[in-house]
């Protein structure tokens, strides 16, 4: 397994990481310029081996990856399975872009003050590198040969997870449609590498030989591609809205191993208080990931929730009222909680997302903070099965999870 590390150009990443893995108990078993290598066993990870190529670990810390590979080298390297990118720095080098479009990459910053955070970083580069894992979410099909499909709904991080998700089932092998329920903005080429948008203007139905084959070709080239139909309206940026492909959502878990449904709006606010038709689940849906922000605490309910009026009713509190660990549980809980109609089968994941808003002056590396372990001691305790602290534009996306068997 390889792990790339680039950028920062004035610091010595091989000794500030050397450092950082000898203060964690971690002694590599070489280091050349450039380059470390570990025993994937010393690492601590159960079954490390089964992790790396020969049972090792490899670190590279050039800044300039011709000071170790060549740049075709290093993306020759990443279109292999099972390879994992970390990338501690800025996007100011146009290779580090490439690196950072990758399905499997992470950001990570690296600084003279938190070497320890440099090596829980690398230690979850190696244990978490699936994000789908680290969310129960199996990669085994369903019995009837159809795809499985992943509803996302609530509030903050539901498009950035959707993203996520659907670029790393890809990298795995995975066939994977992304499309939406509601509205959602066209995916850029970073996000999606290929859009196929179909047009119901003229009222004709859309679910035919042709148009199916139009999707599964493009997923035999592109192994992503989002499914959208073109609307009328706009969103706050004046931008078109996507909506969903009307007449071909049945059909999709046919062509693809995972659908990923945006499944409700938030307007882009950390919290929101569904109407009664919200969400639209999908057909077939399999998992329910129910999104809700962290950085709406200590905030005034009005400024952080869609549909606020409804939000306060469900509380019992004033519009004004600033946000709690308790009232984020309690209005999530009541809106998707597992007493709601949910589709059958689905499985239900609560993700409280934003953790690193609630510690914005410094670096959040893996442990959850206070507020956050509140918030998902609330919510076990009104019902919820399977709980995540998450910080999905972090370089550790999920910081813990709470599993509650029944």
């Amino acid at each position: 397994m390889h792990l790339f590390i680039y950028g920062s150009s004035g610091i010595d990443k091989t000794a500030l990481i050397q450092k950082a893995l000898l203060e964690a108990g971690i002694r590599p078993l070489s280091i050349d310029a450039g380059k470390i290598t570990l025993a994937a066993q010393s690492l601590g990870i159960p079954n490390a081996e089964s992790l790396s190529q020969e049972g090792q670990v490899i670190l590279y810390t050039r800044t300039e990856p011709e000071d170790t590979l060549s740049q075709n080298q290093v993306l020759d390297m990443l279109d292999r399975p099972c390879q994992v990118i970390g990338l501690i720095g800025d996007r100011t080098d146009p290779f580090i872009g490439k690196l950072l479009a990758h399905p499997l990459a992470r950001r990570a910053e690296l600084r003279e003050d938190n070497r320890l955070a440099v090596a829980e970083v690398i230690h979850h580069f190696l244990v978490q590198a699936s994000l789908a894992k680290s969310l129960g979410i199996d990669l085994k099909p369903r019995p009837d040969g159809l795809g499985q499909t992943i509803a996302i709904i609530g509030g903050g991080g539901k498009t950035t997870l959707l993203y996520m998700l659907a670029r790393e089932l890809a990298a795995h092998g995975q066939r994977v449609i992304v499309t939406t329920t509601t509205h959602i903005r066209k995916p850029t080429a970073d996000q999606v590498p290929m859009t196929l948008t179909f047009d119901t203007a003229t009222g004709e139905p859309l679910q035919t030989g042709r148009q199916l084959s139009e999707i599964s070709a493009a997923l035999d080239r592109y192994g992503l591609v989002a499914v959208l139909q073109p609307t009328d309206e706009t969103d706050i940026r004046g931008e078109k809205k996507m909506g969903p492909p009307r007449g071909l959502l049945e059909a999709l878990p046919q062509l693809a191993d995972f659908i990923l449904a945006e499944a409700d709006g938030s307007r882009g606010l950390p919290l929101k208080a569904p109407a009664s038709y919200e969400p639209v689940f999908p057909p077939h849906t399999d998992y329910v990931m129910v999104l809700a922000g962290l950085s709406a605490l200590n905030q005034p309910l009005q400024k952080v929730c869609h549909r606020p009026h409804l939000a306060a009713q469900r509380l019992g509190c004033d519009l004004d009222h600033r946000i709690q660990p308790a009232d984020i549980a309690r209005l999530t809980i009541q809106s998707y909680g597992p007493q709601k109609d949910l589709p059958d089968r689905s499985r239900l994941r609560f993700l409280l997302n934003q953790a690193d808003a609630l510690l914005p002056d410094g670096p959040l590396g893996t442990h959850p903070p206070a507020d956050a372990l509140k918030t998902a001691q609330v919510l076990l305790e009104l019902g919820a099965d399977r709980v995540f602290i998450t910080s999905l534009q972090s370089a550790v996306p999920v910081l813990q999870s709470f599993i509650k068997e029944r």
